[in-house]
């Protein structure tokens, strides 16, 4: 295993800048993303907006699957 020392956390995260025409994809992800969370409100499956912390963007979406859940995925 190697160890690496990060300086910039920002550009440590930074994906956009080493994927070709990653520019693209925020556009792209919009209306799909609004249908899924239409979809899923529409069955009672989406808790939307849930408050985390004081922050104004401490928020999250939570999907709940058909079943039983069976784990957790959390995407950021």
């Amino acid at each position: 295993m190697f160890e690496r020392h990060i300086v910039d956390w920002d550009d440590a995260y930074a994906n956009g800048a080493n994927i070709a025409g990653s520019d693209r994809w925020p556009a792209a992800w919009a209306e799909p993303a609004a249908a899924f969370r239409d979809a899923l409100s529409a069955e009672s499956r989406a808790r939307l907006d849930i408050a985390y912390g004081d922050g104004p963007r401490n928020r999250l979406d939570l999907f709940l699957p058909k079943a039983a859940p069976k784990g957790l995925v959390v995407i950021i």
